[in-house]
């Protein structure tokens, strides 16, 4: 069976949970706390034409060119090494199923 574009560049990408616990307060976990927080982007349907008629929800896919903006390691001796990135994102489109 021959793969669709989208099934040949999904099988080499290598696709990362990027969600983070929050971290531990000194008050101990809130009821309203979600046990994981996921960034978020807020986009337009003139920025992403293809977001059009999608319902809340709805899981899609992105790929996205972005350029490095910032890049900072903090090593903190408590929690450890965390090395962070600011991204401007230049293009992006939707992968569709």
């Amino acid at each position: 069976m021959a793969k669709n574009k989208r099934d040949i560049l999904m099988s080499k990408l290598k696709m990362h949970d990027v969600g983070e616990k929050p971290k531990k307060s000194h008050c101990g976990p809130s009821l309203m706390e979600p046990s994981v927080y996921y960034p978020s982007l807020y986009l337009n349907v003139e920025q992403v034409p293809e977001l059009a008629g999608k319902e809340v929800g709805d899981e899609v896919t992105f790929l996205v060119k972005g350029k490095i903006r910032s890049h900072s390691i903090n090593d903190n001796v408590r929690s450890g090494k965390r090395e962070t990135f600011d991204l401007d994102i230049k293009k992006m489109g939707l992968l569709g199923k």
